[in-house]
């Protein structure tokens, strides 16, 4: 006897995807974590300058903190972006801080080829837009110098991971989501095991605050945080898959410093060299 099919939902479009990212951001403490993963790392390169290939640069907001706030040397940044939203807003970060660089709007495919090595590359939560996100980190550690740093920062195995996991358990997504947040730490730690690449996984305890969510109040990004997780927005799921994936939020959250409901998210950062 066949099982019955799942659901489909429609997954985020390009302008739901910046809204509710929007809203992540604005609740997410990931940011500050990351920075403060990224200072041993930063601090091991000494005062140094050094080659730092970016994939995935956005508007370059992450590693003009490092430069600026950490006090990361950058000599040369071979920046890779393929969203042209970003190019424009790139390009005037790169030329304030008086780099030499160069700016790639492609994807990062185990195809790209370059001439250049680095002493560190940057992957900042891109993993989960790769078709094949294993090929993508061998072919970031082919470009290294020799005791050169791969950084990649991705959600860790708890939160956003345990409800999405749980949704495509029960449900599909019209075509691939914008960000497959089926991948962890977990996973790519496994696939470089798997590959024999040596490796260190780094945690930061990030929250996301979700308490307007759990105390159902009727504002309009109410849910994003949660759709943003899910990838498709949570007001269209069915009221059944809608009440268990509000108990695994709750479950998941503890009241915060401020009175408000923060959901535990962990932040990984794993270094290979």
């Amino acid at each position: 006897m066949s099982g019955s099919k799942k659901v489909v939902y429609q997954a985020l479009d390009e302008n739901e995807y910046a809204e509710t990212f929007s809203t992540f951001i604005e609740r997410s403490s990931e940011y500050g974590e990351m920075l403060k993963l990224a200072t041993p790392v930063v601090d091991s390169f000494g005062q140094r300058p050094i080659d730092l290939l970016s994939v995935g640069a956005g508007t370059l907001c992450f590693e003009r903190d490092l430069i600026e706030k950490i006090g990361l040397k950058v000599n040369y940044l071979y920046a890779i972006e393929p969203n042209e939203k970003h190019l424009e807003e790139l390009k005037s970060a790169i030329t304030e801080l008086n780099l030499s660089y160069d700016i790639d709007p492609v994807y990062f495919t185990t195809e790209f080829s370059t001439e250049k090595r680095f002493d560190m590359i940057l992957m900042s939560h891109s993993m989960y837009c790769m078709t094949d996100f294993v090929g993508a980190m061998l072919k970031a550690k082919s470009l290294l110098k020799p005791n050169g740093k791969l950084i990649i920062f991705n959600q860790g195995e708890q939160g956003g991971y345990e409800l999405y996991t749980r949704f495509i358990g029960q449900a599909d997504l019209s075509g691939r989501p914008i960000n497959d947040h089926l991948i962890s730490s977990k996973e790519l730690a496994e696939a470089l095991a798997n590959n024999a690449v040596s490796y260190e996984v780094r945690y930061g305890p990030s929250v996301m605050e979700v308490h307007d969510f759990i105390m159902r109040k009727a504002t309009p990004n109410t849910n994003h945080v949660v759709s943003f997780l899910l990838q498709t927005k949570y007001d269209f799921l069915a009221e059944n898959l809608q009440n268990e994936i509000y108990d695994m939020v709750k479950e998941r959250s503890s009241i915060g410093q401020d009175g408000k409901y923060v959901l535990t998210h962990p932040t990984a950062m794993i270094i290979v060299q």
